[in-house]
């Protein structure tokens, strides 16, 4: 017979694991910053806003993050992006191995460390500086000369593409029990504007500000962080900042605010005519993505996608109250 284990228990050995998973990850850490000649270890620390295995390293010569690698491509990519420093957007370097590698034999990259926090609390006058920041880095972006093509397998790229969401998200929601009426009229709005969305030029751009990616100094932002990098519409990367900043885990939608982020944006890089009348479809589309990320990884591994899809349905929700009645 297999006894179910306490409660108290379950506390106790998770923070065991948790504990054993740290200190592995800095015997791999430590095993990694071997590679690097960035002179004497200090410190190394885990810091409580990003993925559990990244580091901030304190060394004889300076500060830096050590994180793991995902696609070599993309790595590569972070690596030309310091290149927008000459444009006023600061982005932080990748430290290359003694031997010149942009990744370590160990799976990891170094990045320079940037001076900021980020706040995730942020004030108006914050969010609107952030804004006006999200429209300069795309104006810069623009101007790179960098090619990228995107992981076309990913579930990350597969998620953003609205014919997927149109054909394949009303079948997961049912799937799940989460199909309610509000989601089904985002997705309807989505399909209406799908053909205007298609026809907008693409670029390079990051696909995942939010509070927690955007260092700031009192209403001064510092740089915008943890690139994401994906080939779309500026529309795409400006709804994924106005979704973590006005709709996602807050207690109501403000239009007035989403309008204000908006035009803060402009106010760098000017909207079309054609981008002006898809605002609101722009986050719609930013919505279905983030319930429809959540939703197929819960597929895929047969598992419970758990309170982050009902937390994901309730940003769709909110921004369906911003659809014409």
């Amino acid at each position: 017979m297999i006894w179910p284990v306490p409660r108290t228990w379950q506390a106790t050995m998770g923070a065991v694991v948790l504990a054993a998973d740290a200190d592995n990850d800095d015997d791999a850490a430590r095993s990694a910053l071997t590679w690097y000649d960035i002179g004497a270890v200090l410190s190394l620390d885990r810091l409580s806003t990003v993925h559990p295995a990244v580091r901030k390293v304190t060394t004889s010569a300076g500060t830096y993050l050590l994180k793991p690698a995902w696609r070599r491509a993309d790595i590569a990519l972070l690596a030309e992006l310091p290149a927008l420093c000459s444009l006023g957007v600061p982005q932080p370097a990748v430290i290359r191995t003694g031997s010149g590698e942009l990744v370590c034999p160990g799976g990891y990259f170094l990045q320079e460390f940037l001076a900021g926090e980020p706040e995730l609390e942020p004030s108006g006058a914050q969010i609107r500086a952030v804004m006006r920041a999200v429209g300069g880095l795309h104006v810069a972006l623009s101007r790179l000369a960098a090619s990228y093509e995107p992981d076309e397998d990913s579930v990350f790229v597969q998620v953003t593409d609205p014919a997927f969401l149109v054909v394949e998200l009303p079948g997961l929601l049912r799937h799940f029990g989460l199909a309610t009426g509000p989601a089904s009229a985002a997705i309807g709005r989505l399909a209406e504007h799908r053909a205007a969305i298609g026809a907008l030029p693409r670029q390079l751009v990051h696909g995942d500000i939010g509070p927690d990616n955007v260092l700031l100094d009192g209403e001064q932002v510092v740089a915008i962080i943890d690139f994401a990098p994906h080939v779309m519409p500026v529309l795409f990367a400006v709804s994924s900042a106005l979704y973590w900043y006005h709709v996602y885990g807050q207690q109501s939608l403000s239009a007035a605010d989403v309008a204000d982020s908006w035009a803060a944006v402009a106010e760098a890089r000017p909207w079309s005519a054609a981008e002006e009348r898809l605002r609101v479809a722009g986050l719609v589309w930013e919505g279905l993505r983030r319930l429809a990320t959540t939703l197929e990884l819960a597929r895929r591994t047969c598992s419970d996608p758990g309170s982050a899809a009902q937390d994901r349905l309730a940003a769709v929700e909110a921004i369906a109250t911003l659809l014409p009645g």
